[in-house]
């Protein structure tokens, strides 16, 4: 059934979302992060070496709260 909400572990790189669904064409979207507004205080207040910190970890950046994928009918 249709919408599907799932919850994936921010990360700093690209998301590529798969969907697939009986009786219909798969689909495959690409989500690129975008980086917190408190990012930008860690590179300040810390030189940059907080900001890595937070990017190898993810807490630097965040996705949209929702994608869209359509799926068509085969």
């Amino acid at each position: 059934a249709t919408p599907q909400t799932i919850s994936v572990n921010t990360d700093c790189e690209a998301l590529v979302v798969t969907c697939e669904m009986e009786g219909y064409s798969s689909n495959q979207v690409t989500v690129e992060h975008s980086h917190k507004t408190a990012a930008f205080g860690n590179i300040i207040a810390g030189g940059g070496v907080g900001y890595l910190v937070d990017r190898s970890n993810g807490s630097a950046c965040q996705y949209p709260q929702s994608v869209l994928v359509t799926l068509s009918k085969e």
